[in-house]
């Protein structure tokens, strides 16, 4: 998904790499009700929450390669 991005001119800056994945625990955990569902719930939050910050960690990685490197 982070090459789709790329490919869009996404830019994955500082803030998008630490609040995105807040976001995405707090949308899960709470706005979601994960919270009922207890360990599961947690795991499924935490879990969504380092995909994404991976996702835009990626993302940056891409971003920061030179041109001639990425037609390998």
């Amino acid at each position: 998904m982070y090459k789709k991005y790329q490919q869009q001119g996404k830019k994955a800056g500082w803030l998008k790499r630490y609040l995105s994945p807040l976001f995405s625990f707090i949308q899960n955990y709470i706005f979601r009700l994960g919270f009922l569902d207890g360990k599961e719930g947690l795991l499924i939050a935490r879990t969504t929450a380092r995909y994404t910050y991976l996702k835009y960690t990626y993302l940056k990685e891409l971003n920061n390669q030179s041109p001639a490197s990425l037609q390998n």
